[in-house]
């Protein structure tokens, strides 16, 4: 059976249909490519998306993946706005939409209404996915930056605009994300991948939305799940985070890995989010980051104040966590720190004496991620009953429509999905 992965559209206004494309053009040539086809045959966009494929980490064998049907990507979203992204990009695409799967849309993760008809399953695989060169009349033809307006009921939607966020395109990216959770609960696929969308327009569209992460967190409960298997008896000394129903925001990569301790806080919370229980969980399920990448190499903890704290002059908190890290060293498990996070990445990386972190907050991990990764780094969550991954990166509105979104990321994340899973 071919490992399912959903992928939802993120927000159509944005650079999330277009990585998907991308990602799908360039794996569909690779894929073709292992059938003994030559590259020549395909039209230059093509082959330029298939080389750019190919440079990144695991686009080939990703796309080896595909070719023997050891893995199916189903795109999840708004029709339209694949097309208006395709011609963006030069390419004419013909979808084939899954029946079978669109006949069991009777409700939406949340137990709101049925979407409407322009949002489908959508099953792409080498025979039911084209692409095709656009004329130089049809690229000149096409001089609408808008997706078509949608009337659903309960629903007054506006115009989307490429490159302008707005309430409706936060609704059709929330609409395409709670489609993808009611799959994983009907256990029709097997893992997520979420393309960008703008937490803004998310939270205007849907009251209390936060992050992907959080969201998940709430409507992703392992109890909902008709796949979830009998919980398995933890030892005492061993992490596992799903037990507990927390999820925490990772960032994985071939080269190292990074857990925070903290996500979407306001610098000045962060310290007041510090407690010995929560440090405990999150110690826990940096353990369990660690087993899942399989490192076998001492856990990296970082301290939250200037060269961690002084031993209590400049902050109390890394006192605490030296203590909540010791309970673990008693257990068995090798953790370093807390360290000062100014020159702890030096130590960190293939090669190198650690490969998994724990980092106090936001900052303090995205800046070395995002400079030593670049676009190889994919945020994962971590504690959901499925695997769920995401690009390192956000709608980019600047760019959208305009061909220039780099889909590295897209393809290491939906490789990630594939691999942590399995």
């Amino acid at each position: 059976m071919s490992f399912k992965i959903a992928f939802s559209m993120g927000d159509p206004a944005g650079i999330g249909p277009e990585l998907l494309l991308k990602s799908m053009a360039g794996l569909w040539v690779l894929s073709a490519l292992e059938q003994g086809a030559s590259l020549k045959e395909y039209t230059p966009r093509l082959q330029k998306m298939a080389l750019a494929c190919a440079k990144t980490e695991h686009g080939t064998a990703l796309a080896k993946l595909w070719h023997v049907k050891k893995v199916e990507f189903w795109l999840i979203g708004y029709e339209q706005s694949f097309h208006v992204h395709a011609k963006q990009l030069g390419l004419k695409i013909s979808i084939q939409w899954a029946k079978e799967a669109s006949k069991k849309m009777s409700h939406s993760a949340a137990g709101r209404d049925v979407l409407p008809s322009e949002y489908k399953f959508v099953q792409l695989q080498k025979q039911t996915l084209l692409f095709t060169e656009q004329t130089a009349e049809g690229r000149a033809a096409w001089d609408i930056k808008k997706l078509s307006k949608v009337n659903t009921e309960n629903i007054c939607m506006e115009d989307v605009r490429l490159g302008y966020g707005s309430r409706a395109s936060g609704t059709l990216a929330m609409r395409s994300l709670d489609l993808a959770i009611w799959g994983l609960r009907q256990a029709s696929y097997h893992a997520l991948v979420t393309a960008p969308l703008s937490k803004y327009w998310a939270a205007k569209a849907r009251r209390g939305f936060q992050d992907h992460t959080s969201y998940l967190q709430k409507e992703l409960r392992p109890e909902t799940f008709l796949f979830a298997k009998t919980k398995a008896k933890a030892k005492a000394n061993e992490p596992f985070p799903f037990l507990s129903g927390e999820v925490s925001m990772t960032f994985v990569s071939s080269e190292f890995s990074v857990l925070l301790a903290t996500t979407h806080l306001a610098l000045r919370d962060v310290a007041y989010a510090f407690s010995k229980k929560m440090y405990h969980r999150k110690l826990q399920h940096a353990l369990c980051l660690q087993r899942l990448m399989k490192d076998k190499k001492p856990l990296l903890t970082l301290g939250l104040n200037p060269h961690a704290g002084e031993g209590g002059k400049l902050g109390h908190e890394e006192l605490m966590m030296s203590a909540v890290i010791k309970t673990w060293q008693d257990r068995g498990y090798a953790i370093a720190g807390p360290v000062s996070a100014d020159t702890a990445f030096q130590k960190v990386g293939k090669g190198k004496a650690f490969r998994t972190v724990l980092a106090c907050y936001h900052d303090q991990a995205l800046i070395p991620v995002k400079t030593l990764l670049g676009q190889k780094a994919v945020n994962l969550s971590l504690g959901l009953p499925c695997i769920r991954t995401s690009p390192d990166h956000g709608t980019a509105f600047d760019i959208a429509g305009k061909g220039k979104a780099s889909f590295e990321s897209c393809i290491e994340s939906l490789y990630w999905a594939y691999k942590l899973s399995r």
